[in-house]
């Protein structure tokens, strides 16, 4: 398309700054996005994210981590605040010994947990008939 007249020349230099101001505006914005895509909080959110949604990873690290936090519980429940080298020596054997006991039975002490928290809500189970079903069950 050949330009011949000044009108049509002004026509398309209004159009071309018109398509200017979009680019630049469209180059902005991808910059804010590769900026905050950047930013080593939001990479650090987007592996965490990532890791939690796993599920074979939370299945593995929750049994650990509910041991290791039992095993530091009862250590300070034993030692408390100023042990002395016997009571630390204790504390740390007890700590070692009960978190080891935590990660190796992760299911059976999920299971009484949570019959512990059905006994004392008392919502798990409800009567049909004769027979007592449980309120997981969806039949």
């Amino acid at each position: 398309m050949a330009i011949t007249t000044k009108a049509e020349l002004e026509a398309a230099i209004e159009k071309l700054e018109q398509k200017q101001v979009v680019q630049k505006q469209e180059l902005i914005a991808q910059f804010r996005k590769t900026k905050d895509s950047l930013d080593p909080v939001n990479i650090a959110k987007g592996a965490l994210n990532k890791w939690v949604s796993s599920s074979g990873i939370i299945e593995g690290v929750l049994p650990t981590l509910t041991g290791l936090a039992a095993g530091f519980l009862s250590k300070k429940i034993v030692t408390g605040r100023s042990p002395g080298p016997i009571k630390k020596l204790v504390g740390e054997l007890l700590q070692i010994a009960i978190a080891k006991a935590g990660i190796s039975n992760a299911d059976k002490i999920r299971a009484y947990g949570i019959a512990l928290y059905h006994a004392i809500t008392g919502h798990s189970k409800k009567k049909v008939g004769e027979e007592l079903i449980s309120a997981d069950d969806p039949n």
